[in-house]
């Protein structure tokens, strides 16, 4: 598991090749900590990476979604998101999202 903190750095989890050059993201859980102010969205899933869990993080005034999962994300749990921009959470497969706080409207929390 880890716990950190990302301050204002970014997160990008990518599926890579297997192999010397690559490998797979492959059961990742993220439990505790932030992400801040960053420039794009706090947590980034792309080129297929899906299998991740978050638990208790806080997505805060992001320059883009709270989480942007574009193959989806296994699990986000008891995870705040305030003032994002546009949305706070955008996904685009399958995924679960279990007592999660959203500061935004209604039409502005997910986007599946």
């Amino acid at each position: 598991m880890a716990h950190a903190y990302s301050g204002h750095k970014s997160i990008s989890v990518r599926r890579g090749k297997g192999g010397a050059g690559g490998g797979t993201a492959d059961g990742l859980q993220w439990v505790g900590g932030g992400f801040r102010k960053n420039g794009v969205a706090g947590l980034i899933l792309a080129n297929g990476a899906h299998d991740m869990t978050v638990q208790g993080a806080y997505f805060v005034e992001n320059y883009g979604a709270g989480i942007q999962a574009s193959s989806g994300i296994t699990r986000v749990e008891q995870t705040g998101f305030e003032n994002n921009t546009g949305v706070g959470a955008w996904v685009g497969g399958s995924s679960t999202f279990f007592a999660d706080t959203f500061s935004l409207p209604l039409s502005c929390r997910l986007i599946l």
